[in-house]
């Protein structure tokens, strides 16, 4: 005998109605099945903050519920209803009715990224990816870890925080930052990379857009090229990349350091950033950089607006389609301050605040200054059935 689905989506105008899913005697988990009696089975699923009511599997008219409607809908009997099981798409995402779980929600998701010598497994949870700062003009912590002593100690201490992977940078690349030529790059991070490898385990990232800083930290023990510059700033960075076999991610910039928060303009932000990764992902494929080692970026806070960096740390999970991990690194950026107007506050509790949001799109990889206070927020929000509804069950 057939079962009924009512799939809804809409919390924005629930929320602002007195009468809708909160006017329920007990309170609504929107990521799970809720049997609502013998007679119907109802899916109340809240998705991107859209409204619609999706009724046979079609799209209807938006829905406000109150008591009533949910006593009508339990008064029709049961065969007369069908199960509405296809998937249904959503701001270009294809989801399923019944899905909870990362993968159900986002079947293209990656579950490893493989790096020069070893394979990162992608669980549910994001790995944490350390910044560290060899630069005197960086935008957060600038001059605080210029120097190889300072810099080693802080990534050890980034480590020791449960860093996952360690990014080390010799030039900043925030707004208007001067221009660092290799040389003088190399001569930041090399020591500071060579120090490293010998005192932890985790892998080291070099952050650079130059092939000859690339290369060089490779040969001492980098393990991936973090490249702002979607590898196309250096036209020899792909082949330092396809002869080393490091890891590569290759992340969006509108733009240069030096005028990317000019006037950045987009008609549509993630559709644009989309297309642009999936050309670089199609690019290195050609290029003979296997697909396990290709990370995609979306690039916060490089050539866009308050407002898109906010458009794109909410529809993160539109870029899984591609089909290599994610890597975000929203930590301490203006938006932030923008959010909290105020733009001399600590930016560390907004910045574990919006971790949530993109652990809950399955994002594989966050790029952090403050690994500790990130990596508790995360391990609450798991336990509670944040990511995916899976609750953890304590020892006794």
């Amino acid at each position: 005998m057939a079962r009924s689905i009512v799939f809804w989506t809409g919390s924005q105008d629930c929320a602002d109605q007195q009468d809708g899913i909160h006017a329920l005697q007990n309170p609504v988990n929107p990521r799970n099945p809720v049997i609502l009696s013998n007679s119907l089975f109802a899916l109340i699923r809240v998705i991107r903050g859209h409204s619609a009511l999706y009724f046979l599997g079609e799209p209807w008219r938006p829905w406000r519920f109150n008591q009533n409607d949910f006593a009508t809908l339990l008064a029709i009997p049961l065969r007369w209803w069908q199960v509405a099981a296809s998937p249904v798409s959503l701001d270009g995402m294809s989801v399923s009715p019944f899905a909870s779980s990362l993968h159900d929600r986002y079947p293209h998701r990656a579950t490893a990224w493989r790096l020069r010598t070893r394979t990162l497994q992608l669980g549910r949870r994001p790995l944490l990816m350390g910044v560290v700062n060899v630069t005197p003009d960086s935008f957060s912590d600038g001059g605080r870890f210029f120097g190889v002593d300072a810099a080693v100690e802080q990534a050890l201490q980034l480590v020791a925080d449960g860093a996952d992977l360690l990014d080390i940078g010799g030039e900043s690349t925030r707004p208007y930052a001067e221009v660092v030529d290799a040389d003088e790059e190399r001569r930041r991070v090399v020591p500071v990379i060579e120090c490293l490898v010998r005192q932890t385990d985790v892998p080291i990232s070099i952050d650079t857009s130059k092939a000859a800083v690339a290369r060089a930290a490779i040969e001492v023990g980098a393990e991936l090229i973090n490249d702002v510059t979607g590898l196309e700033g250096d036209p020899q960075m792909i082949a330092v990349a396809r002869e080393t076999g490091a890891g590569v991610c290759a992340m969006h910039m509108q733009g240069t350091p030096q005028t990317m928060q000019d006037d950045p303009r987009y008609g549509d932000v993630v559709a644009e950033i989309l297309e642009y990764l999936r050309h670089r992902r199609d690019l290195l494929l050609h290029a003979g950089i296997e697909r396990e080692r290709i990370c995609l970026d979306p690039g916060i806070g490089f050539g866009k607006t308050h407002q898109h960096n906010l458009t794109l740390m909410a529809h993160c999970g539109r870029f899984h389609e591609l089909g290599c991990p994610l890597l975000v690194g929203h930590s301490r950026k203006g938006f932030l301050a923008k959010l909290l107007a105020d733009k001399e506050a600590d930016r560390d509790a907004a910045t574990a605040g919006s971790a949530l949001a993109l652990a809950a799109q399955g994002v594989q990889v966050i790029r952090v200054h403050n690994v500790r206070m990130v990596r508790e927020a995360l391990l609450a929000f798991e336990a509670t059935g944040g990511i995916d509804g899976q609750e953890l069950v304590l020892a006794p």
